[in-house]
This record gives C-alpha cells, structure tokens and sequence, in this order.
C-alpha cells in the first residue's frame, strides 16, 4: 500500500515502512508531520509520534490556562 499523507498523520504499511524508515523518521523530526500510523492490510496496528509536537503542544496548553 502506498503512502497516505494527510494534514498532520503519515499512514503507511509494514513493507514500505521497512523500506523506508529513516525518511519517515526524518519527516517526523521536522515537524511536518506529528504521527505515522502503520497498517496491516489496510488496518492500523501500530503507530509513531513526533515527541516534540507533544511537548510543544502541552506547553502551549499550559500557556492558555494562566490569567
């Protein structure tokens, strides 16, 4: 199964993922992209986050709660 990308999520299966890992690693370190979801047959199974999108994102929550 080709590649799906959408906004923010990476969708793609065991085979290409295997092939190429270090591309949708680097696509994660940019920022480009904040998950990548592998699938099985079309099914997701498992999935990756980009770490510092969440950290980004929880500071940024924590920035709206203060007066």
């Amino acid at each position: 199964m080709p590649p799906i990308y959408t906004d923010k999520i990476i969708h793609t299966g065991i085979h290409d993922f295997k092939t190429n890992i270090a591309k949708y690693i680097r696509l994660l370190d940019s920022g480009k992209y904040e998950q990548l979801i592998l699938t099985a047959r079309g099914r997701p199974i498992a999935g990756f986050i980009n770490y510092q999108g969440i950290k980004v994102r929880k500071e940024q929550a924590r920035l709206k709660e203060l007066p």
